[in-house]
């Protein structure tokens, strides 16, 4: 029973030890700047296990590097020119002026909105308009009208 307790107590401060390497990995070397939840697990720091110093000595340096780092206030804000000289560079904006060349009346899809809008009314009013009809259409053909008046077929139909 010793020996099963023995190794829960091992798996535990196994688990603990990866997650104090994960702080000191996303954190830094200052229990301080862990989350306080975390804080706990500091006294781990001191378990004089080779990897957790590893990490503990990495993170120091780079928590030394970022608080020695200088950081520079910003400039002034951007001026309009440098806006402009920028979106001038940007791979779409070739295209746009593409565009305006060839199209130079405003925004194209405004006529393509309009066209669209066309042949959808189009197809609505053909596809819910009934049906025509045959009844009482006389058709007419150009035979028909030639044979009339070749053989004077319309003075025999004034007779009639």
């Amino acid at each position: 029973m010793t020996d099963r307790s023995g190794s829960d107590d091992s798996a535990m401060a196994a688990g603990q030890l990866r997650r104090v390497i994960e702080l000191l990995d996303a954190y830094g070397a200052d229990p301080a700047r862990w989350p306080a939840a975390e804080r706990g697990l500091a006294r781990l720091l001191e378990s004089g296990q080779p990897t957790v110093e590893a990490h503990r000595a990495a993170a120091a340096r780079l928590d030394r590097r970022l608080d020695e780092a200088a950081f520079f206030a910003p400039g002034p804000a951007p001026s309009a020119a440098l806006y402009g000289a920028v979106l001038a560079r940007a791979p779409g904006a070739r295209f746009g002026t593409r565009l305006a060349a060839l199209w130079p009346f405003g925004p194209i899809w405004r006529p393509a909105a309009g066209l669209l809008m066309a042949a959808l009314l189009g197809l609505t009013i053909g596809v819910a308009s009934p049906p025509a009809s045959d009844e009482g259409v006389v058709y007419v053909t150009a035979a028909a009208d030639l044979e009339t008046l070749a053989y004077g077929g319309l003075a025999s139909w004034e007779d009639n």
